[in-house]
């Protein structure tokens, strides 16, 4: 369940990533091309992340004994 809740979080994250990026990369880009290529790569691979904790989290059964 833990797993889930992360992978949840990380999701709710991306949008903060995603703008993190760009205004941490925007000063060295100053046509803005590169930066926005930069931005919607790592927030989509945050996001992939985020999804396959997710599915992990679903098909990962914990035992019961401990």
């Amino acid at each position: 369940m833990k797993r889930i809740w992360a992978g949840v979080i990380i999701l709710l994250l991306t949008p903060l990533v995603f703008f993190l990026t760009g205004i941490s990369v925007s000063p060295f880009d100053p046509g803005g091309f590169g930066t926005g290529m930069l931005m919607v790569a790592y927030s989509f691979l945050f996001a992939v992340n985020g999804i396959i904790i997710i599915i992990i989290g679903i098909f990962t059964k914990k035992s019961l004994n401990g």
